[in-house]
């Protein structure tokens, strides 16, 4: 039976658009989120149980969805009904439960085809669960850093499951360029009208049942930065944080640049740039390095393995950014605001290597309330933060899972010789770099929208082989 994408799509839409809808409704009272987050669980469920049969590219879309709309439809909920309850922080992890949900469905669907590394990420969960009762930390911060720790390779999963075919991943591409240009549009309308605009999509009423204390008339602190010695405002976006938002609006440059999209991937550029977000410059910029290295260092030396130059390249960049880093923390650290972030690094490192073996989750970071002040210092560093949690090993098998993504991609690089390879064959090492410098990047809003396009690319090793295999029976 032939499908009609064109009407399939149409429903999906609506669909999206009503999943939008009953998020802004459950933020207007807190009886009916508490409601509301019955129903996404069933919904989710059914949903799930009845995409995974015919890998339907909703799945994926959605997750992009309810992490781009989450905070928006909490913010305009909650400013229509006055809400400003505590239960609003229960809507946050709407996007999180979607994207478990649809990992525990995939995963019954292809439970006897595992991999090594599938069954590792299992070795890897039991240990944060170990973790998770090891400690004095927070019941809160346990529950957050858990979901933080071990999301990423949850939405690899999805994505790798989900966008299996080359006119899925196209659709699901197109799709994510699109929403993107709604995000960006909305970031620089919100950039230009200021703050009349943030109080009337219900910015303060995100923040405050987040907790979040530091504001300057009515609007949230990290909404101005320090640049160059200079308060600057910045482009919050959809996702109401700017921080969070140049990690999208980073892949969203990735995307149009792999997709030589150049209007696009301009405009996204200078959204990027009003974001003013450390973590997502970081991204886009060892991205378009990698990509400009690997070409200059072919012709240079064209004889040596794309692998072995790979490898050159990647230590190069780590040894690069270190330096870097460290030159501006001595000669600009007021001007960029880099002190806080090599103070929780050196500090978590000293706080490591006295307890290797890791001393639990929720005991270190920005969400722990302790007095020991060395504890409160590991913070803006997400690597050294989760090594002191979770041990060195765990830590170092994190790693492995994360690098294990990126398999066989470069090889698909060397036979089609397109960008969008040299990228995401890198982008596992660019994300480990980058968690060493913010916190925020093992977040679902900023790794996962990341790890399932990594899962999409990863699916073009096998088609590569399939058409080779073709070939080469067309040509016997």
């Amino acid at each position: 039976m032939k499908i009609n994408l064109t009407k399939l799509r149409s429903k999906n839409n609506y669909l999206i658009i009503g999943i939008i809808a009953l998020f802004t409704m459950a933020a207007m009272h807190n009886l009916l989120t508490y409601l509301c987050i019955g129903v996404f669980a069933m919904l989710f469920l059914l949903m799930n149980i009845k995409c995974v049969t015919t890998k339907d590219v909703l799945i994926p879309k959605l997750v992009v969805i309810l992490l781009l709309f989450q905070n928006f439809s909490i913010g305009i909920g909650a400013h229509i009904g006055g809400n400003m309850s505590g239960t609003l922080s229960l809507l946050t992890q709407v996007p999180f439960m979607f994207i478990c949900v649809a990992y525990f469905i995939v995963l019954t669907r292809t439970f006897e085809k595992l991999s090594k590394i599938d069954i590792l990420f299992f070795v890897y969960i039991v240990l944060c669960i170990f973790f998770f009762f090891l400690g004095d930390g927070g019941m809160m911060a346990k529950l957050v850093y858990f979901r933080n720790f071990t999301v990423f390779y949850m939405g690899f999963f999805v994505g790798k499951y989900y966008l299996s075919t080359k006119e899925r991943r196209e659709d699901f591409f197109n799709f994510f360029i699109n929403v993107s240009i709604i995000a960006a549009v909305f970031g620089m309308v919100g950039l230009v009208l200021g703050r009349p605009f943030y109080f009337l999509i219900g910015v303060p009423e995100v923040y405050e049942a987040k907790q979040y204390l530091a504001f300057r008339d009515g609007i949230p602190g990290n909404f101005m930065t320090l640049f160059m010695g200079k308060w600057v405002n910045r482009q919050a976006g959809l996702y109401y944080d700017p921080v969070n938002f140049s990690y999208y609006m980073a892949l969203a440059c990735i995307m149009a640049f792999a997709l030589k999209r150049k209007k696009v991937f301009i405009f996204f550029l200078i959204c990027e740039a009003m974001t003013f977000g450390k973590g997502g410059f970081m991204i886009l910029g060892l991205s378009v390095c990698y990509v400009v290295a690997q070409k200059i260092f072919q012709k240079l030396f064209s004889k040596v393995d794309i692998k072995i130059l790979h490898k050159i390249i990647v230590a190069c960049a780590i040894f690069g950014i270190v330096g870097l880093s460290v030159f501006i923390h001595i000669f600009y650290k007021d001007d960029f605001g880099t002190y806080n972030h090599f103070y929780g690094i050196i500090t978590g490192v000293e706080a490591t290597i006295d307890s290797p073996l890791g001393n639990g989750l929720g005991t270190a970071g920005n969400l722990i309330k302790t007095a020991d002040v060395r504890s409160q210092a590991i913070s803006e560093t997400g690597l050294v933060n989760m090594a002191y949690q979770i041990g060195v090993f765990g830590t170092i098998l994190f790693g492995c899972i994360l690098t294990s993504t990126s398999k066989g991609i470069l090889e698909c690089y060397r036979k089609k010789r397109e960008n969008k390879y040299l990228i995401f064959a890198f982008l596992p090492i660019v994300i480990l770099i980058v968690s060493l410098f913010q916190e925020n990047t093992f977040t679902p809003q900023c790794i996962i929208p990341y790890m399932i396009m990594q899962g999409a690319i990863s699916n073009e090793r096998k088609e590569n082989s399939h058409e080779e295999n073709r070939n080469c029976n067309t040509v016997s």
